[in-house]
This record gives C-alpha cells, structure tokens and sequence, in this order.
C-alpha cells in the first residue's frame, strides 16, 4: 500500500504574493508610526541650548499634529515644538512656544514678558554693555504685540514696519495658493525717488525695486535699510511707503483666519525666531519633542563626539 503524500506543493507565486504583502504591511506600519505617533529629528544647531544641543537626536511626538486631534489638543506656553518653516518648502524649525492666540508679548532690556505667563524662563544672557539699541535689534528691546488669533483685524500701516511685515507674514501663511506683491518707494523730504541705487549697505547693493525674495518680506532687513538711508542722507527727511497687494488686488486690511503661536529660542543670541519672522500659524506645528535618544557629534574638532550622559534625557 502506497503511503500518501501530504506535504503541501510549493507554489511560487503565492509564496512571493505573500512576501510581498508582508512587507507592504511593515512598510505602511512603519510609516505611519513615523508620520502620525513617532519620529526622529537630529539637532543641527544650538539655538535651543542647553535644552538640546548639536548632534542630539530627540524623538518627536506627532499625534498632536493629526488634523483630527489638533483641534482637540491646543498648544501650551513653554512647550518646545518642532514645526515647518512656512516659506521654505522642506525646512524644519524647532523652538519653544513663548505665546500663544491673544498673547500680549513683548521684551525690555533682555527680559521677555507675556501678559498671561508668570514666568521669566525667556531672558538674555547677554552682559549689559552687550545690549544693542531698541531701534536696531529685536533681540533685547521688542515692542508689545499681540498674538493674532481667529477673527482679529490686521491693518497693514507702514508706519509700523514690523506689525506690517508680521501681518504680510499671516496673510502669506493663510493664502499659500495667491500670489503676493510688494512694490515700494523711497521718499526723501516727501518726494518719491524714482530708481533709487543703494550703495553701500552691507546687506544688500542694487536698485530698491529689485530687493530680492529672501529680504523682501523681512521687516528686520527694511528696518535696518531705512536705519542706513536716514544716515546717508542725515539732512533729509526719510520715509518708506509700501504697497502690498494679494493676486493683484492692494489690501490695506484683512480678517485673521486662524490661530497662532510666538516662539523663541532657548538660546537668545543665536536665536532665530518669532522676533524676526514673526508668528507662526498652528497648523504648521508636526510635533512635540519629549525625549533624547542619543547624542554624537560628528565635529572632527570636538573631542567630545559621543555623549552618553544625554542619553534618555526628557525635554521640557
């Protein structure tokens, strides 16, 4: 009596189809823990020091960032976030929150204040004799502003150089799909100088009317523009008007549509921020780092490359 066979017939086609499937459920898994609970960013600078520093590598919470869950879960004072930058595709920020919608912030003397957070976590380091005059930097001297939540009104007053820049910088984030214009004229004793060649200015030489993107809507730049063209022409009253207008049309106002958050960094004097791109909307926030994993820094001039003792620190 012949004895049966009961081993089962390998089939090749099933058995890849499988395989196949195997690893298309670990890769969908494993992206969506990437993109919607964990991540991983490594720290480039030490503009958030000593909280983080370069070479950390942290983990970063993203169920807060989810569309569904970002509603639920507001962003709170003195929560470090990581965020894109909204106007340069692919570029990651990582600040700390330092107001958020209808927050009153503003810094005196290196020292910041928010009309709703008892706290002096935010102040410069920096020495007295190190200070830079209110009208040349917003690292120690920043004037009060507000916030700006959903349903405030933005007028867009050049008087103000940095409130108008700040709500060209809302308007842009909220209409990412229009394009944006922004002619200028330069006025010497209230008449319009056509043409007009900087020479000489240590940020930028060339025609006004062809100031280029990267410093064509930051207000720091144009402050310390019309900074050096009062000097220059020290016997004249000098004055800049603006005219900005979204898909042609000028706008002279507009209707906040959503909610934002100010940010700093921990390290002041290599902070790059909301002092100078000012405030940033919610939905650009993808997460919230919480934990160091490891550090190394790659630095052929630091000794110290590998540091252990930051191993599992918490971020606060």
């Amino acid at each position: 009596m012949k004895e049966k066979n009961l081993s089962t017939p390998f089939h090749s086609r099933t058995f890849y189809f499988n395989s196949l499937k195997r690893i298309l459920i670990i890769v969908i898994a494993g992206l969506f823990i990437k993109f919607c609970i964990i991540d991983i960013r490594r720290i480039d600078g030490n503009q958030m020091s000593p909280t983080t520093i370069k070479g950390d590598r942290f983990a970063v919470s993203r169920i807060s960032s989810l569309p569904l869950v970002r509603n639920l879960i507001k962003p709170k004072r003195l929560q470090p976030v990581l965020f894109k930058m909204p106007f340069e595709p692919g570029k990651e920020g990582y600040l700390r929150i330092a107001g958020i919608r209808a927050d009153t912030v503003s810094i005196d003397s290196g020292i910041f204040f928010n009309s709703r957070l008892e706290s002096d976590y935010f102040q410069n380091s920096r020495t007295s004799t190190e200070i830079i005059p209110s009208d040349y930097s917003p690292l120690d001297f920043f004037a009060p502003f507000r916030v700006p939540a959903s349903g405030d009104t933005l007028y867009l007053q050049t008087d103000n150089l940095r409130d108008f820049f700040f709500a060209i910088s809302v308007i842009r984030q909220e209409n990412p799909q229009s394009s944006f214009s922004l002619n200028t004229k330069l006025l010497l004793d209230d008449s319009v100088t056509n043409d007009y060649f900087i020479n000489g200015f240590s940020l930028y030489e060339g025609l006004l009317d062809s100031i280029p993107e990267h410093n064509r809507f930051d207000w720091f730049f144009w402050t310390r523009l019309k900074e050096y063209l009062s000097m220059i022409h020290y016997n004249q009253n000098v004055n800049l008007k603006f005219t900005f207008c979204i898909d042609g049309e000028e706008v002279s106002r507009y209707v906040v549509k959503g909610s934002y958050v100010f940010l700093l960094a921990d390290n002041w004097k290599n902070g790059l921020d909301s002092r100078f791109f000012g405030p940033l909307k919610t939905t650009f926030v993808i997460g919230k780092p919480f934990m160091i994993l490891w550090s190394y820094n790659g630095d052929p001039e630091n000794s110290d490359k590998f540091k252990i003792n930051r191993i599992g620190r918490i971020i606060k």
